[in-house]
């Protein structure tokens, strides 16, 4: 029987395959619409026309996706003046899906056992180095397993 966590591990994979080609990706420092509206020989008089947007609003818009705070409704409108479409995605900082998990779920047995590690080392039972190290690895790896949400609080608990 393949169960809840199996399923969100093979989803992760699938969300991993897909999003592989924006991995390398950087959005030009002028922003796609000047990018790509320069690269397709539009002016911003034609590109508005296209549009259905005076030519100044183009030069706004321009400048709005630069500083991020353009609405993506905006932007697809824009995209389709050029015949593109626009595709958006969150891309992982820690390379995958499976990895950004994974570093929050060391992070967060990190945060566990230091919490143990205090009371056990006031009673002269503290872990060496190496058996922490295990330790970490060995409750991270069953939080990935189990999908425990606890992995995602701050302060590692629920």
């Amino acid at each position: 029987m393949f169960n809840r966590t199996g399923a969100r591990k093979l989803r992760r994979a699938q969300l991993d395959r897909q999003l592989a080609p924006a991995v390398t990706l950087t959005i030009p420092r002028n922003g796609w619409i000047r990018e790509l509206r320069e690269a397709l020989g539009l002016s911003a008089r034609q590109l508005a026309q296209r549009v259905g947007v005076g030519q100044p609003t183009i030069a706004r818009l321009e400048k709005s996706e630069a500083a991020g705070t353009i609405e993506i409704k905006t932007l697809r409108r824009v995209a389709e003046g050029m015949n593109c479409r626009l595709v958006y995605a969150f891309i992982p900082v820690d390379g995958s899906l499976e990895e950004t998990l994974k570093a929050q779920a060391t992070q967060t047995a990190e945060t566990l056992l230091a919490r143990v590690e205090h009371s056990m080392a006031l009673e002269a039972q503290g872990a060496t180095p190496q058996d922490r190290k295990a330790q970490v690895q060995e409750l991270a790896d069953e939080l990935v397993r189990t999908m425990n949400r606890q992995i995602w609080d701050q302060d590692g608990q629920e």
